[in-house]
């Protein structure tokens, strides 16, 4: 039968010491670095205007219907769709025409961003849904 010496078993133990060392100090860094929690605030409402088609961000005016008007960016591409359960599309929404003066009912998903050391701070809309 084999012996266990006193060697091996310090051994052993200082490769468990090791490694619940290692495990606790990983969850520590992992909860201490930033994550993400976005949840778009789904808001139902009136586009109004549509400016600056420049390629890569849009500005909308939406008047949500429980609040005041405000302008809001939109990003290219942004998914949208045509309907609650219909399929999503990228690019920019068929139902915002840049330079449309007539008022469009839609469903927005805006995040209020609020990023370190960027000019993107501030609500920023993430889906269109182009069904009102």
């Amino acid at each position: 039968m084999a012996r266990v010496s006193d060697l091996d078993l310090l051994q052993r133990g200082r490769r468990y010491l090791v490694g619940a060392v290692m495990v606790v100090i990983g969850g520590v860094v992992g909860y201490a670095l930033p994550r993400s929690t976005a949840q778009p605030a789904t808001q139902p409402g009136t586009v109004t205007a549509v400016r600056g088609d420049n390629g890569t961000v849009t500005s909308i005016v939406f008047k949500p219907r429980n609040g005041t008007a405000q302008t809001l960016r939109l990003g290219n591409p942004t998914p949208w769709r045509t309907s609650s359960g219909g399929p999503w599309h990228t690019g920019r929404p068929a139902c915002l025409d840049p330079g449309s003066a007539k008022p469009v009912l839609v469903t927005l998903g805006v995040v209020d961003l609020d990023s370190a050391g960027t000019p993107a701070n501030g609500p920023m809309v993430v889906w269109v849904g182009c069904y009102g």
